[in-house]
């Protein structure tokens, strides 16, 4: 699965393309859950745990394409908690194909050039 957005961010220098793949939250305490609600989430967060290895190797191949074909920078490939790919039982990646904040992307991206 890949899900495609565009990034943003309070400053407006932030630029390039990123590709992520899941990462269960760290959490330290918080409140306690029942044991049907942690039966539920372990079933739903261990959905992508399978298919880490196949989801990072997405990822890499993912951003090796987008560093040949984009203009601009490229970010690391990481790891995050993105509930959009929490589930998915299949490899799965999140690609932002710009940063809609800085202007020159914003400009890049809303221009018929930018769409193809």
């Amino acid at each position: 699965m890949i899900s495609i957005h565009t990034g943003g961010g309070f400053l407006h220098r932030t630029e390039g393309t990123g590709v992520y793949y899941y990462t269960p939250l760290k959490t330290n305490g918080g409140p306690a859950a029942t044991p049907a609600d942690e039966d539920a989430g372990q079933l739903w967060s261990q959905a992508q745990k399978r298919h880490k290895h196949a989801s990072i190797s997405l990822a890499d191949s993912m951003q090796t394409a987008l560093t040949g074909n984009a203009a601009g920078k490229s970010r690391k490939i990481q790891g995050a908690p993105l509930k959009v790919l929490e589930g998915a039982d299949l490899p799965a990646v999140l690609v932002e194909v710009g940063t809609i904040t800085h202007p020159a992307t914003e400009m890049n991206l809303s221009s018929d050039q930018g769409i193809d």
